[in-house]
């Protein structure tokens, strides 16, 4: 099954998002690579969108259909609602460019000294290019809430201070095959498979409900 795809090539330059990616696809021998070690170069995609799904229509606006090969655009952030959406879409400069994983927790746990309300949850939204030269759309959740400390050394971005809910550990804490099975990119690419399963049949459609 899935022999008719061969690379996935994911529109990021995020080690940690092809590592995951990569540990999802491995199962269906779909080779995950970064824009850059496919085409050879680099693709700089200003994040100007006001939504998960328009930054991840923006990867793959550009690109065009090949044989064997599906494209995907990838926007994931964090929300907090009781922080009116925030960091949402702005997710990845949340503590200004270039910001480290502790920048960025650091700088969410200290936006929400005194607040009681602690309820967040990661949205991934994909936007696929498929060989045939359809897009397809996703898009998956993870709900929780935030912590009071950084624990773990495990993920990347908020991991360290994002509870599932029912865990008491954070992301950064759960090993990774077991954070890929509940991840809100695993929901969304969960949703992808089913899309490349009805393309072998004929039976294109985004309905994966």
């Amino acid at each position: 099954m899935m022999s008719t795809y061969r690379y996935a090539v994911i529109a990021s330059s995020n080690p940690g998002k092809i590592r995951e990616f990569q540990e999802m696809l491995d199962a269906l021998k779909i080779e995950a690579l970064s824009y850059q070690s496919y085409y050879g170069h680099r693709h700089e995609v200003e994040e100007d969108g006001l939504t998960f799904e328009a930054n991840a229509s923006k990867k793959i606006a550009h690109c065009l259909p090949e044989p064997g090969v599906i494209v995907v655009g990838d926007d994931s952030g964090l929300v907090v609602p009781s922080l009116n959406g925030d960091p949402g879409v702005f997710s990845a400069r949340y503590a200004g460019p270039n910001a480290s994983s502790h920048d960025l927790c650091q700088k969410l746990l200290t936006n929400m000294t005194n607040i009681s309300d602690r309820k967040a949850h990661f949205v991934c939204h994909l936007a696929a290019l498929l060989p045939s030269g359809d897009i397809c759309h996703t898009e998956g959740y993870l709900h929780g809430h935030i912590g009071t400390e950084m624990r773990g050394k495990n993920g990347f971005g908020f991991d360290p201070v994002f509870f599932p809910t029912d865990s008491q550990k954070t992301l950064a804490e759960i090993p990774s095959q077991e954070k890929n099975k509940i991840s809100h990119r695993h929901e969304a690419l969960t949703q992808l498979k089913k899309i490349l399963e009805s393309t072998k049949t004929g039976n294109f459609s985004t309905d994966v409900d």
